[in-house]
Parts: C-alpha cells; structure tokens; sequence
C-alpha cells in the first residue's frame, strides 16, 4: 500500500492538539488499574489519588511532546492524517481499514522477532541471574497482572510512547536533520529520516531499562541488552509506520504487539 502523504507547511490546528491530549488521558486513565492491581489491590482508600496522579504524570511527561510534535509535523509533512482528515471534515475513505491490516501484519512479525530475541538473550540473563545469585522468579514476581491489566497497560503504551516517542521526539530530530537532508518540498530525504529513527530507536530501548528499576533487578548486561536491542529494533518499525501511514498506523502496531507479547502469548503458553 501507498504511503499517506501529508502537505508540508500545513496551518497548526489546536483541534488536533487538544485530541491529542485528550487521547493522553485516555492512556493515563488506563494506566492507572495495572499500578492498583499490581501495588495497591488491598488498599483502596489510595485508588483514587493513585489514579490522578498516574493520570495527570502521564498528562503531563507527554503532553510538551505531543505539543511540540503537533506544531512541528505540519513542517515536515508527517502527523495524524486521519485525525487531521476528521478535523478537517475531509476523511481519509476507504484506507483506515488497509492502515489496520498493515498494523496487525507489522504486529505478528514484530512479535515474532521479539520472541526470537528473548529466546537468544535467555541464556546470558540466566548466567547473569545464577551468577548475583537471583531468583529466576525475580524477572516477573513484581509484574503479575490478570490479562486485562496486560490489556489496558498496551493500551497505555500504545498511545502514550508513540504520541511522546514518534509524534514528539522523532518529528522534533526529522525536523531538526531535515535541514541537512530535505528535498524541494521540505520534506525529509530518507536518510535524513533514518539517522532520526535510529537515534530514537535507541533512546526508546534506553528507557525500557526502567523497567529493570522498577522490578528492583540491578542494570545487568544481559537485561540492558535485550532491552535496547528488543525494543531499538521495534522503534525503528514504529518510526517507519510513522513516516509512511501516520501516527494512528504507530499506535495500532505497537497496541497490538504489545497485546500479543503480554496477553495473547501467556495465555496460549
């Protein structure tokens, strides 16, 4: 299928913005139910501050980037055509459902490499636990969640990294390199794009290694590598889907990919 292709110098629209921020809540509210679920199931006297300070921190951490993403897209040519086409009242017809069949294949083969990467990364993980001597059972014992914690957490995830990571961070560097690499319209020289993509690749596995803290397992160089690489090598995916389709394409991928690594492959497993 055919890239969507956006004008470059487009009108900054507030409407998109403010649905972008609104879809920021959305991630935010269902971000909250895994952390109770996971920490607090035994305290709800704390539910309801846990679920606007989850909700507002998420607001908040992501909400410049979506700005900034928002303002800088309608330079570069790239954004949210499907919103834009609604906001705009000129829908994009007849493409959104071939953009969703493009995200569940991208979903299935990313799913499959990242399958392929905890298989290859195992061994040394395990070494690295036996080694500092720590439980096995120390990778998930802080992470148990009921499938639809799993599901409302990609739902999250889908939304709220690619509207901070895509939308904000790679628009800002693709806005930033097309100085140097652009063509008569303005638009990005590929290059220019993948030097952009990879530099947030990196930085998007960076920030999974968060998770490590999170799980109180100290930064090992199996966990950071598996980490990095694993999610590096799914950012470029997103990026690309970025440029090509749009961001609504970058969120369904990573929605439905993460739903396929966290509920669908447990449950079958």
């Amino acid at each position: 299928m055919e890239g969507i292709l956006l004008q470059t110098k487009r009108k900054f629209s507030w409407k998109v913005f403010l649905i972008v921020l609104a879809v920021l809540l959305v991630a935010g509210l269902a971000k909250a139910p895994t952390i109770i679920s996971n920490e607090y199931a035994q305290q709800p006297e704390l539910w309801t501050n846990i679920i606007i300070s989850v909700t507002l921190s998420t607001f908040i951490i992501y909400g410049l980037p979506g700005g900034i993403g928002c303002l800088l897209a309608t330079r570069v040519g790239m954004g949210l055509p499907f919103i834009e086409g609604w906001v705009d009242k000129k829908p994009l017809r007849g493409k959104l459902g071939r953009v969703a069949l493009i995200a569940m294949v991208a979903a299935c083969v990313l799913a499959a490499i990242g399958i392929g990467v905890r298989l290859v990364t195992a061994p040394m993980i395990l070494a690295e636990l036996e080694a500092q001597n720590i439980p096995l059972s120390a990778l998930g014992e802080s992470v148990q969640l009921p499938w639809w914690g799993w599901l409302l957490g990609s739902l999250s995830a889908g939304l709220a990294e690619e509207i901070g990571f895509r939308l904000g961070l790679l628009t800002l560097l693709i806005w930033v390199v097309g100085w140097l690499w652009h063509d008569e319209t303005g638009r990005i020289k590929p290059i220019g794009f993948w030097v952009a993509n990879l530099l947030v690749a990196v930085s998007f596995g960076a920030f999974h290694l968060l998770n490590l803290s999170a799980m109180g397992l100290p930064l090992m160089t199996s966990l950071a590598i598996r980490a990095i690489f694993g999610n590096g090598l799914m950012a470029l995916v997103f990026g690309w889907l970025f440029w090509k389709y749009g961001l609504e394409n970058a969120m369904l991928t990573h929605f439905f990919l993460d739903v396929l690594l966290y509920v669908i492959l447990p449950l079958v497993v």
